[in-house]
């Protein structure tokens, strides 16, 4: 298991109990999960990452450290004090296994709370540590006041106006389109493309999309599969016969990196950020993470890998002789009418690219100084290597609906839930496309998130609703944008009346 930093709507944070004993909150019980916790929450209240690094590596079991290495775990103890000045108990539950359930308020604003589960292995270590929040800032619904009987063109008044608001207060940089059966309902760009010569963002402004990517590759894989070409069960030793861990290989399927359930981790380590600018292809990624132990074992949990859908462009590579960016833009991009999307090159020069600008240090303080994310930037990487425009996206929403990209059957099962992540219980993953339901509507898609850099594309196909939103700025602008207006889009009656014949 691994610690979730995970934001979450107040009801699935506190309405998730357990069962068990339920405690005042004063204090934690005198016990070896006690203790521990009670440890954890002192890390947290100093800001003692280093302490915590060092506590973590002989308090936890060595499978958890395989998923979520001590100087992971401590960056986010940093995170935590950065954003909450310290915790507060709350509320403590003893599980019938000895394991806890602890609910607490931030320090500095018990509005944010922060609700911790741990549960020890036999040997007394750390198995278990799972964390959900609850930030006001976050969820607040700014559209609250906007009645359920408004029409669809109302609504997009309200966001509009949320738009302007969230622009000017810093929190967006980048372009919003929502769209209905591929006509554009509201189209907006705000903030600056360049910093520097105050270029201004419009709606043909190129922005990196970090891990939207991950759809382009899955289309791709399930359009060989399609052609007969290979199969979702296949091995992936079949066509990768040099990765390093054969008989590893042997066990990892087409299917399992598609779903993340490989047990695979990423790639994007402190050696990679240094040595990423003398890589030669894909295959050269296998040094930073083959010799890395499993997560779980392949098809026996979930776990966001980016090393996988690294191995799925390779795999693309392999079985049609071109590079993965040449297939993808050949034949996901052209026959989308995608002419504005491209992948990054170390050394290319790309008109009306905007400069990502980012404030997350190396430590993972979102703190720092404002630069520019070019050094952080994940070339031509099929995890999340990619730039579009918000009207690009939406040809490819339309052209994947109308099935140019795949067939029918191919395209609903790319679309279709495979595998549950941790997280809210309405929230699945398909083959490279987050599958969910929003106030009882059916939704796809993907976000993207890097440093300097936030994109989200969420597909209504009953409604024929499209919503793109695209940011040069850090995490989590786009999703922070545009997680209300799926909320209020999906309120009846206006989307429903305007929905396809």
């Amino acid at each position: 298991m691994i610690l979730r930093l995970q934001y979450m709507p107040a009801a699935l944070v506190w309405c998730l109990t357990l069962g068990g004993l339920t405690t005042s909150a004063q204090t934690l019980p005198n016990s070896s999960a006690g203790r521990a916790m009670s440890a954890i929450l002192g890390f947290i209240d100093s800001g003692d990452a280093a302490g915590f690094e060092q506590y973590a590596r002989g308090a936890f079991t060595p499978e958890f450290l395989r998923g979520l290495p001590a100087d992971r775990m401590a960056q986010n103890i940093t995170r935590l004090k950065e954003t909450t000045g310290g915790l507060a108990l709350a509320e403590i539950r003893t599980m019938p296994d000895g394991a806890l359930e602890v609910n607490t308020t931030a320090r500095r604003d018990p509005a944010f709370k922060a609700r911790f589960v741990l549960r020890l292995a036999p040997n007394h270590r750390i198995s278990e540590l799972r964390l959900a929040m609850f930030d006001p800032a976050q969820h607040q619904n700014p559209y609250a006041g906007v009645p359920p009987s408004s029409s669809l063109a109302e609504r997009m008044g309200a966001i509009g106006k949320v738009l302007e608001s969230e622009s000017a207060a810093g929190r967006f940089s980048g372009t919003l389109i929502i769209a209905q059966n591929g006509q554009p309902k509201l189209e907006r760009a705000t903030g600056l493309a360049n910093r520097a010569f105050s270029v201004p963002n419009t709606v043909e402004t190129k922005f990196h999309i970090g891990s939207i990517t991950k759809m382009f590759t899955a289309i791709a894989i399930a359009q060989l599969a399609a052609a007969g070409k290979l199969s979702f069960d296949d091995p992936i030793s079949k066509y990768l016969p040099d990765y390093p861990d054969q008989p590893l290989a042997s066990r990892i399927t087409v299917h399992h990196l598609l779903t993340h359930t490989s047990g695979l981790g990423d790639y994007q380590s402190s050696e990679y950020q240094k040595r990423r600018w003398s890589l030669d292809g894909l295959s050269d990624h296998y040094r930073f993470f083959a010799s890395q132990p499993l997560r779980f074992d392949p098809g026996k949990g979930w776990g966001y890998s980016n090393a996988g859908f690294l191995l799925l462009g390779l795999i693309v590579e392999r079985v049609t002789g071109q590079s993965y960016t040449g297939y993808v833009t050949e034949h996901v991009f052209k026959p989308a009418g995608m002419n504005e999307s491209g992948f990054d090159v170390i050394d290319d020069l790309t008109p009306r690219l905007a400069v990502g600008y980012t404030r997350i240090t190396k430590e993972g303080s979102r703190e720092g100084p404002l630069k520019s994310n070019v050094l952080t930037l994940p070339f031509g990487s099929p995890a999340g290597g990619a730039f579009s425009t918000a009207r690009d996206l939406l040809k490819f929403a339309e052209a994947l609906q109308s099935n140019r990209l795949l067939d029918a059957k191919h395209t609903q099962m790319v679309t279709s839930a495979k595998a549950k992540p941790d997280g809210p219980p309405e929230l699945f993953y398909g083959y490279g496309f987050r599958v969910l339901t929003i106030n009882r509507q059916r939704a796809f898609g993907h976000g993207g998130s890097v440093p300097g850099g936030s994109a989200e594309l969420f597909i209504f196909p009953e409604t024929g609703l499209v919503v793109v939103a695209l940011a040069n700025i850090d995490p989590p602008a786009a999703g922070r944008l545009v997680t209300p207006i799926c909320e209020l889009l999906t309120q009846t009656p206006a989307t429903v009346e305007q929905s396809k014949p």
